[in-house]
């Protein structure tokens, strides 16, 4: 058997499944989108009578996460908060040499702003890699604006600039590398986030210990699968 469907220690096909039908989704949606477009184009047509010529659309394309280099480390953060009721929760993911979690964690957060929850999650993370003293490590997290913030570092809003100069110092202090990846490719932190552990904090050292759809992912994650992504 596939060893991305079998470790040898629990069965995972219903994750596996579930990472592949996100991106048989995403396909779907492309082609709902292009259909609704073709009869847009019919029904201008017919009304109008001209022809109506369409810009052919250039919307998916594949992302996949390159590994760590040797004795590297790369951190994934994320935040979620949800409309109603407003909770929030933070995650982040650590992974080492061919992709295998070290570590992961998520917290509840209570009523916040979405923003907070992404900036919490970054510094928890960084938090955990310089208790651990990792030397090297890649922090990836898909909020634009964070780490445009951070890469400027300076200027930081008043109500986030506690946590943005500790995450700054942190960065500094350790030579740590931040980058903006696409949230297909965040998907594991982004999921983790959501828990929200129901007001507890969650620690895992494992990947047989997390949730089975994150497990899942993490397996496909570590045979480098592709991830679709609607531009």
């Amino acid at each position: 058997m596939n060893s991305s469907v079998f470790e040898g220690k629990r069965f995972h096909f219903h994750s596996i499944v579930f990472a592949i039908k996100t991106n048989v989704s995403c396909l779907l949606r492309v082609h709902n989108l292009r259909a609704g477009l073709r009869m847009e184009q019919q029904r201008v047509e017919h009304i109008f009578q001209v022809k109506v010529q369409l810009q052919k659309l250039k919307l998916i394309i594949m992302v996949s996460r390159k590994p760590p280099d040797p004795g590297s480390f790369i951190l994934n953060t994320d935040g979620s908060t949800k409309e109603s009721p407003r909770e929030a929760g933070w995650s982040y993911v650590v992974r080492g040499e061919q992709r295998k979690m070290v570590h992961a964690a998520c917290d509840y957060l209570g009523q916040d702003l979405s923003f907070k929850t992404e900036i919490q999650g970054i510094l928890e993370g960084l938090k955990y890699c310089e208790l651990q003293d990792l030397s090297t490590v890649q922090v990836q997290f898909d909020s634009k604006v964070a780490v445009d913030l951070l890469l400027k570092d300076k200027d930081f809003p008043w109500k986030f600039h506690m946590e943005l100069t500790e995450i700054s110092n942190i960065l500094k202090r350790r030579c740590y590398q931040i980058i903006h990846v696409f949230r297909e490719v965040n998907v594991v932190a982004d999921l983790l986030a959501k828990l929200r552990s129901n007001g507890l904090h969650l620690d895992y050292d494992s990947y047989l210990e997390m949730p089975n759809k994150i497990c899942g992912l993490l397996l496909l994650d570590q045979r480098s699968f592709s991830y679709l992504r609607i531009r």
